[in-house]
């Protein structure tokens, strides 16, 4: 199940509007980010991208793991 934060990500994607600010918290490797996800069993990127595809007939153009 998608948390409200990412489907607001998505939805300012989707709408081509400025992402908010950056976090300093955030992990924008993800070959360090995707062993976090698993490990604390969070939406994986690739079920998001579907997601957006699915609902807005957008893509995510960028995607970081923050706190």
């Amino acid at each position: 199940m998608v948390g409200l934060a990412g489907v607001v990500g998505l939805l300012t994607e989707a709408s081509g509007a400025d992402a908010a600010p950056r976090s300093l918290d955030c992990i924008d490797d993800w070959s360090v980010a995707s062993r976090i996800v698993k490990k604390a069993d969070l939406t994986a990127v690739e079920d998001l991208a579907g997601l957006a595809q699915r609902l807005f007939g957008g893509v995510i153009i960028r995607a970081a793991l923050c706190r």
